[in-house]
């Protein structure tokens, strides 16, 4: 009797150990399935972000219609091109990469009158798709600049502004202006904007 229950016992404890190894081995590989989803996933993810804009071109081809060498900007759109003389800040120029241009006079601070008295109802805000702590940067006429791509001549700018109104528009993200790490601290939460067309900053 007492061989019997010894060996019942030594039946039990070699089923339990079994089991609590096959627990642990399916958990374990439970475990490091997740960890390789969640690396497949990200990278999918990150990927996405990083070919946003390729995506958008080879969605519309005709999306990415406005490039700035430091010297010039060149908008192409709807068959039409035009060209003028623009100028950056010397000591923060316009960074280098892709931009979303907003719609004209969008997400720009104050009421309407208050954007037409101070002559920002023309400007286009430029949203840019990759990660700057760079802030409010704008495409608008003028005659100096602090950062943003200023066309020295109205009556070229005008010609600029009619291409870009023209139809069409691509989806991008943004902020209205305020990226995250911006030095105002402005918590602006990231969303898709309408683009009238995609921005290619390569200055010489």
């Amino acid at each position: 009797m007492y061989l019997l229950l010894k060996l019942e016992i030594s039946i039990y404890l070699i089923l339990y150990f079994a089991f609590m190894r096959i627990f642990k081995l399916l958990v374990t590989a439970s475990f490091s399935f997740a960890i390789v989803i969640g690396i497949f996933l990200f990278q999918e993810v990150s990927s996405k972000e990083d070919l946003s804009l390729d995506w958008i071109t080879s969605q519309a081809p005709s999306a990415r219609v406005a490039t700035f060498n430091g010297k010039s900007i060149t908008v192409s759109k709807g068959g039409r091109t035009h060209t003028c003389s623009a100028i950056t800040f010397t000591e923060a120029p316009t960074p280098r990469g892709t931009y979303c241009i907003r719609r004209q006079g969008e997400a720009q601070r104050g009421s309407r009158v208050w954007k037409w008295i101070n002559g920002k109802d023309d400007w286009y805000l430029l949203e840019p798709q990759f990660e700057t702590k760079r802030f409010r940067m704008h495409l608008h006429p003028g005659s100096r600049s602090e950062g943003c791509i200023t066309v020295t001549n109205d009556d070229c700018f005008d010609e600029l502004a009619e291409i870009l109104n023209s139809p069409g528009t691509v989806k991008g993200f943004g902020y209205d202006g305020y990226p995250p790490g911006n030095k105002f601290n402005v918590d602006n939460p990231k969303k898709e904007v309408d683009c009238v067309g995609i921005l290619t900053v390569d200055q010489e």
